[in-house]
């Protein structure tokens, strides 16, 4: 399914992989744009969501949600129908074809969250299986596009990411269930992430009242450069109660001494965009999620055998291919669990400047599952011993060894591979030089995970030069410095963290 704007803008169905197969356009007039959601039911019967632009509705809204349904044993979709203002096309299937849709809608004193209840019985003549009227289920200032619809047994539930305060800061994880097809709303809050910013949110539910709910999430209340993290809450029945959210990645003893009392080494790296499934065996879950520990992107693990109560986590990726950086989307959810285990749909960049990505399947068997919760696998981190400690100062050492003899070609071989991605060698050689250095002792070295501090004092001196853009000449007499640079642990060695120092940027995604 996609929004096309060629022949004419519409939304396009397609149910083939034949070079043959025709897809049908099911937006129909309403002018659609591309946000949209299609679910299945136990009959085969397809249900469309969207938003369009379509002018003139009764609404009186410049965007409205429609909804469409495609049977095999029919083809052609269903009219579509107007279903309520909203921007956000959220919607979820019951097997029977039972559905139900939601929108958040501004009003003058704030907004409001709606559901639309569409019943599967009855026959399009009589009316029976068109909308019903739409209930508020919640008075919210304003919400994010972080909104999951889903049903456990036979409960329908609404979670959404609201935004309070006049700044919109103050961040609400709530939700709402109902067991009456949308007559009436019970309200819930997660509080354990209020003031979190959410960035995903993945569900897996099952019939028998188990949820178990991922999120990409960070704290901006104290840090507004804090690093993303993954969280998970789980519910045993149906969303009544939850229980607290828990970080899904922790770090081994070892890795927790790169760290300081207050801070656990991991917060030091982003972990974003989880996944999560039921297996085949009953209360294991599976949570995948993108982590930038090693430098590089990977896809990690956490295995829970008791529907989302506790984990176990991987220490190591799922894949570990040299050179290469793997990661997830935000949306959709992107593991299948299977009789052997587990598929996940991740992207692979193409190269190091993380522009271009292709989608890879990653399969992950049952024993590899078994290995997680035993807690197989090893660290990316070097470790902070006295001997890898020796090794980077000696690296380092030779790093500026180089400088002060000029040998610039060899110095961008230590630097890192993002940035040598985008800035080639002749780029490169033609910034360096300017500055002329008599001295460079490595002091001292600080090891937290794959990052390292390094500590070495300089002297250096700036030679009269004239600048090219107003011919103004420039010198600068030889001082004494202690600079403190960031060495990364890439691919098995120490590479230094290129910094363009007077606007702060680097290349890394860390």
């Amino acid at each position: 399914m996609w929004r096309d704007k060629h022949p004419r803008k519409g939304l396009y169905f397609l149910t083939s992989a034949s070079e043959d197969a025709k897809p049908a356009e099911v937006g129909d007039d309403t002018e659609p744009l591309a946000r949209f959601v299609a679910r299945s039911d136990s009959t085969g019967d397809v249900h469309l969501l969207w938003y369009g632009e379509k002018l003139g509705e009764p609404t009186g809204s410049e965007h409205n949600l429609y909804y469409g349904r495609w049977r095999e044993a029919d083809p052609a979709a269903t009219a579509p129908e107007l279903v309520m203002p909203g921007i956000y096309p959220v919607m979820t299937v019951k097997p029977s074809g039972d559905v139900m849709a939601f929108s958040w809608q501004p009003s003058e004193d704030g907004g409001r969250v709606y559901s639309r209840f569409r019943p599967a019985k009855g026959g399009e003549a009589s009316g029976e299986n068109r909308f019903q009227d739409a209930v508020v289920i919640a008075a919210v200032p304003q919400v994010t596009p972080i909104v999951r619809a889903f049903t456990s047994g036979e409960r329908w539930l609404f979670v959404w990411l609201g935004q309070y305060g006049a700044d919109r800061r103050d961040f609400r994880l709530e939700g709402a269930y109902s067991d009456d097809n949308g007559t009436s709303w019970t309200r819930f809050a997660l509080d354990d992430l209020r003031g979190f910013d959410v960035a995903s949110l993945q569900v897996a539910a099952d019939a028998k009242q188990h949820i178990v709910l991922v999120v990409t999430a960070r704290d901006r209340s104290a840090n507004d450069d804090s690093k993303q993290n993954v969280f998970a809450l789980h519910s045993a029945d149906a969303g009544t109660t939850w229980s607290s959210a828990v970080a899904l990645r922790r770090p081994t003893p070892v890795e927790q001494e790169g760290g300081t009392e207050d801070q656990d080494p991991l917060a030091l790296f982003s972990a974003r965009n989880p996944s999560v499934a039921f297996g085949a065996t009953p209360g294991e879950v599976l949570a995948v999620w993108e982590d930038w520990r090693g430098i590089r992107a990977g896809i990690y693990a956490a295995v829970s055998r008791d529907y989302g109560k506790t984990w176990s986590t991987s220490v190591s990726p799922l894949m570990a291919l040299a050179g290469a950086n793997l990661g997830l989307r935000y949306e959709p959810n992107a593991i299948f669990p299977s009789d052997a285990g587990y598929s996940v749909v991740a992207e692979r960049y193409s190269d190091d400047t993380l522009e271009k990505k292709r989608l890879v399947r990653l399969d992950i068997p049952s024993s590899r599952v078994v290995a997680i919760a035993e807690g197989a696998g090893a660290s990316p981190w070097p470790g902070d011993t006295e001997v890898v400690k020796q090794a980077l100062r000696e690296r380092a050492t030779a790093y500026w060894n180089a400088i002060k003899e000029g040998e610039f070609s060899d110095t961008y071989e230590y630097l890192d591979p993002f940035f040598r991605a985008r800035f080639p060698l002749d780029r490169y050689l033609a910034t360096m030089g300017r500055i002329k250095y008599s001295q460079a002792d490595v002091e001292g070295v600080r090891i937290a995970g794959s990052i390292a501090e390094v500590s070495t004092r300089i002297r250096a001196s700036i030679p009269e030069f004239r600048m090219p853009t107003t011919g103004e000449l420039v010198s600068r007499p030889e001082r004494e410095v202690t600079v403190k640079n960031r060495w990364l642990w890439i691919d098995g060695r120490w590479l230094k963290e290129f910094r363009v120092e007077s606007q702060d940027v680097v290349f890394t995604r860390y």
